[in-house]
């Protein structure tokens, strides 16, 4: 998982960050952003691309031995929405803290920590309602499935769906 998000936050920081200023990319380098790559190189961004090939491979052949994974979507239940802010047209709200479990977390860790991977293999997933946490919260389930089997992957989810139960809003909901 860690080589997962290292190549993944490497390949957005390329592939997104390619026309940010200079001035900014060499900040974030020098601060310590594991993911920044500064500079930019052909070499580095194939480099990373092979990575990735390998992690599908891997990821691949793990997923051969099953028909799906269910795995938490995020670090914990539903959280507060905070309020979108953007700069530099990313959202900044990522890099906020919440709270789980008495323990500041950054949003972008909470919520990305598991989708990540499957967002660099490609593989399909679908988000499932699954229950409530005791106070009342959302929880989801991520089922994952192999590459090129997205319809598979949706026979699987309609009976997880089915076993669930129906979406409920939570208590107090407001719309």
């Amino acid at each position: 998982m860690n080589r997962a998000r290292m190549t993944w936050g490497s390949l957005v920081s390329m592939e997104y960050d390619f026309f940010a200023p200079a001035l900014l990319r060499i900040v974030e380098s020098v601060t310590g952003n594991p993911y920044a790559v500064f500079p930019y190189s052909y070499e580095k961004y194939q480099y990373l691309l092979t990575d990735r090939d390998r992690l599908i491979s891997h990821m691949d052949e793990y997923m051969a031995n099953f028909d799906a994974l269910l795995l938490p979507v995020t670090l914990d239940a539903a959280h507060e929405h905070l309020e979108s802010k953007f700069e530099n047209g990313m959202l900044a709200n990522l890099m906020e803290n919440i709270t789980i479990d008495g323990q500041e977390v950054m949003v972008a860790v909470a919520e990305l920590s598991y989708p990540i991977l499957f967002n660099l293999t490609g593989n399909p997933v679908v988000v499932i309602p699954a229950g409530f946490t005791e106070s009342g919260l959302p929880v989801g389930i991520q089922v994952v499935g192999q590459r090129w089997r997205d319809a598979e992957l949706l026979v699987v989810a309609k009976q997880l769906f089915e076993i669930a139960g129906d979406f409920q809003h939570p208590p107090d909901y407001k719309q």
